[in-house]
């Protein structure tokens, strides 16, 4: 399993900010992925204080990731800050109790 990591700064908690949540959590239960991140096993987006967001995104493996970080970098989520860093890891231990 690989995750891609991305780093937002400068959220902005307006209405933009709970449109963007309900559209994410809207398509993640749905199933219905946008284009490019048909290969996405998961999601978990992480919102801190003082105005930053990690938003950590699971695949399979690399080729996946590869294609979901060409579409996630496509898009511009609105109050969500501007995205300030990606990496990529594998992941070594997840538990999902």
């Amino acid at each position: 399993m690989n995750a891609r990591v991305a780093i937002f700064e400068g959220e902005d908690r307006g209405p933009e900010y709970e449109q963007q949540i309900e559209t994410i959590r809207s398509e993640v239960q749905s199933g219905n992925r946008p284009p490019g991140l048909e290969d996405a096993k998961g999601v978990l987006i992480l919102s801190g204080g003082g105005g930053k967001r990690i938003a950590i995104t699971l695949f399979d493996d690399e080729a996946g990731m590869r294609r979901g970080d060409k579409a996630l970098n496509d898009m511009t989520p609105a109050g969500m800050g501007k995205r300030s860093s990606v990496e990529f890891y594998e992941v070594a231990v997840m538990d999902m109790r």
